[in-house]
């Protein structure tokens, strides 16, 4: 259910990011930029919905509280936009179907789709290898227990509900300054069964692909090449892996 609710807020991020649409090559940027803007976008909203009935209702479970509000408002108004596009709901769902199938679809778009595989393949080992759950213990890789302790607790106190308004985990009654709408996002989503760890890898590696995405529309748009825009990547994602090789090193620390 967890990633169901990703996969839903990136939609939304889609939609709204289809009111721009004035570039030969915004689908591609659209398809990059949907997963921040939806996350931006929607999270204060979850966040304003559950701190007023935590403070108003303080029995009422305000994150599910907040879900349920939410998913209810987004689905009424996608319907009512959509309605009038029902009718042609199936020729579209066979048109995509069609050109995904074909192999002239995939010659068109290779650049944008290597840049995306490339993205995948990379950092995904490097994040669960550096964070991962084991028969009930959290490992975490280098030195990110010094740091990744803090915001997982972070995440832990919105999940139960308890950091409304927020404050520091550490310091009590001190209120927050630090962008938590990011931990709350994540908290939300660990409500509704997923794995605050997994969540973590995956965000960042859906970063990691937007990133690449980006690289590959800056090669075609000002070096009219797609090869200049993987390439660019490739070097900026090495140079990042290289700088935070010892954060991520062979030592490791499981947390019970």
């Amino acid at each position: 259910m967890g990633y169901v609710f990703i996969l839903y807020t990136f939609y939304l991020g889609w939609r709204i990011c289809r009111w721009f649409e004035v570039k030969s090559d915004f689908s591609y940027l659209r398809i990059v930029a949907a997963p921040s803007v939806g996350t931006i976008l929607f999270t204060p909203f979850l966040f304003i919905i559950s701190y007023i009935v935590k403070l108003r209702f303080p029995s009422l479970d305000s994150i599910s509280f907040s879900v349920l509000v939410f998913s209810s408002v987004t689905i009424a108004c996608e319907l009512m936009l959509l309605r009038s596009r029902f009718k042609k709901a199936g020729d579209y769902l066979n048109e995509t179907k069609t050109s995904l199938t074909s192999f002239d679809f995939y010659k068109r778009h290779w650049g944008f789709l290597l840049s995306i595989a490339l993205a995948l393949v990379i950092t995904a080992p490097v994040f669960f290898d550096a964070l991962y759950l084991s028969d009930g213990s959290l490992i975490m890789k280098g030195y990110m227990w010094s740091d990744m302790t803090l915001h997982l607790g972070l995440i832990a106190s919105f999940a139960k509900g308890e950091n409304i308004p927020p404050e520091f985990i550490a310091y009590p009654f001190v209120g927050i300054t630090y962008h938590f709408l990011y931990h709350f996002f994540i908290a939300v989503v660990s409500r509704l069964g997923l794995e605050p760890a997994r969540l973590l890898n995956f965000l960042n590696i859906v970063s990691f692909i937007q990133i690449s995405g980006i690289c590959f529309l800056i090669g075609r748009r000002v070096f009219r090449s797609d090869v200049v825009g993987i390439l660019g990547f490739l070097f900026s994602v090495s140079a990042l892996l290289w700088q935070f090789g010892d954060f991520y090193g062979s030592t490791q620390e499981k947390v019970t």
